[in-house]
């Protein structure tokens, strides 16, 4: 008897830890809005069902009339949004796995990613967005809502730019590797942009294309050997006339903060403070069209 026991005993943990593995994989989704706006039909989903955490969903253009809807949900895993308008409901939109923005736009709540890759191709987002992860690609799209992000481990990441950030942006790269940007296509940036780095890594705005535009404030931490450099592969930028580049709260202290084929255009008075063991470089192609005054332990200035 001991050993029927035995053996019932080890067949239904097999059939136990069968169904726990069904239940544990992830199924795909694309909205066809079919019926409705209500995420929560699952006539609007090929195949029928409904996704939700640990889940992947496609929002493109095929299918019915109706858009979808978000709605009080734990979240999903991975995202593909090509086309149509995805309606959040007030709510925040978590995703945990690869999200890829490519076209459409989203409103009404927030968007927040904790994933290893986040791809923004063309998406027009009116929602906040958060990002911490490996790699934050910024390729295309209109950016009418703050927007943060954390790039925390991966390998050097080039995005290509094309972007229009209308809202706050604030990058922190605490990787040991570089964070490039508009690597092809030029950048604007209407909102106040902070720039801090804390890693080996670095941070590398306006990389190769020519052209990108700073409507506002740039702010610029950094307490990493990376520092924070401009233009660095012969891409171009330009300050607004009256905006300033000023050092945020937690300083910097560390690295350098180098301006290639950089120019601040029109009157505005520019101080900067660094401590600690920090450079200040300018290269080829920089202008200051006004009053500079700089109190950095290390100063190089060539090519302005």
């Amino acid at each position: 008897m001991k050993k029927i026991y035995q053996i019932h005993v080890f067949l239904i943990g097999i059939l136990l830890l069968s169904v726990g593995l069904s239940s544990s994989q992830a199924a795909a989704f694309t909205w066809n809005g079919n019926v409705s706006s209500d995420w929560n039909t699952s006539a609007n989903w090929t195949p029928a069902g409904i996704p939700g955490l640990g889940d992947d969903v496609t929002i493109n253009a095929s299918g019915g009339a109706f858009d979808p809807a978000w709605d009080e949900l734990p979240g999903i895993r991975n995202i593909t949004m090509s086309a149509r308008t995805f309606d959040l409901n007030g709510f925040a939109l978590q995703i945990t796995g690869t999200a890829v923005f490519s076209g459409g736009s989203v409103s009404n709540g927030s968007v927040v990613i904790s994933s290893p890759s986040a791809t923004f191709s063309g998406t027009t987002f009116n929602v906040p967005i958060s990002y911490t992860g490996a790699r934050p690609l910024f390729n295309g799209g209109v950016f009418n809502g703050a927007v943060t992000v954390v790039k925390n481990s991966g390998n050097v990441d080039a995005s290509n730019g094309g972007c229009t950030f209308n809202s706050t942006l604030s990058i922190t790269n605490s990787d040991d590797s570089q964070y490039r940007l508009a690597n092809s296509s030029a950048d604007t940036y209407n909102g106040v942009v902070t720039y801090t780095n804390t890693g080996a890594g670095g941070i590398y705005p306006a990389y190769t294309a020519a052209g990108t535009v700073y409507n506002e404030n740039i702010v610029v931490n950094c307490t990493g050997a990376g520092g924070i450099r401009f233009g660095q592969n012969n891409g171009s930028s330009s300050l607004a006339t009256g905006k300033l580049i000023n050092i945020g709260g937690s300083g910097f202290s560390s690295g350098s903060l180098i301006l290639r084929y950089f120019t601040q255009n029109g009157a505005a008075t520019h101080a900067i403070t660094a401590t600690g063991s920090a450079y200040f470089n300018t290269e080829t192609g920089t202008t200051f069209n006004w009053d500079l005054t700089l109190n950095f332990p290390n100063v190089q200035l060539a090519g302005a």
